[in-house]
């Protein structure tokens, strides 16, 4: 008589095809998931690289504007020629308030977002040529882009 025990070769084969293909799932998975996360942060990081080539614009042009203020506070320069020069200056907006003025301009981060930054210019001198109001980011701040398909758009 043949006794046969244990676990056969069949039944060895079929648990071996089971593990490989989980750790095929697993591997795909893993791919799948790091290179979606690669993608998120090389967007983060260009998104940090143009924020901050966005500021050192922004804080060039708020030193030009001191540099005109400076000049009409502390020398015979007239404070209406100092407006007039503000106002020639590219892509700023110039309001008149009751106290002072309101200056206002933004530098583009990426398509999606700009650097708004506001300051307020009093009529008369005092500790600082002027006060900033507002530096803000608006807009969509970063563009995540992870390469997959868009299956609902929230309409």
């Amino acid at each position: 008589m043949n006794n046969k025990s244990g676990i056969g070769v069949g039944a060895v084969s079929i648990l071996m095809i089971f593990v490989v293909l989980c750790l095929t799932t697993i591997s795909v998975l893993t791919f799948n998931s790091s290179s979606a996360s690669l993608k998120i942060a090389e967007n983060a990081r260009s998104f940090a690289v143009a924020k901050s080539s966005a500021t050192y614009n922004a804080n060039l042009k708020l030193a030009e504007i001191d540099s005109i203020l400076y000049n009409a506070y502390e020398t015979p320069f007239s404070f209406d020629e100092a407006i007039s020069q503000l106002s020639q200056l590219d892509d700023v907006v110039l309001s008149n308030q009751a106290d002072g003025y309101v200056l206002s301009f933004s530098e583009k981060i990426n398509t999606n977002s700009s650097l708004n930054i506001k300051i307020s210019i009093p009529f008369k001198a005092q500790d600082e040529s002027f006060e900033l109001i507002q530096w803000v980011v608006t807009g969509s701040s970063h563009e995540y882009n992870t390469g997959g398909q868009n299956i609902w758009d929230g309409k």
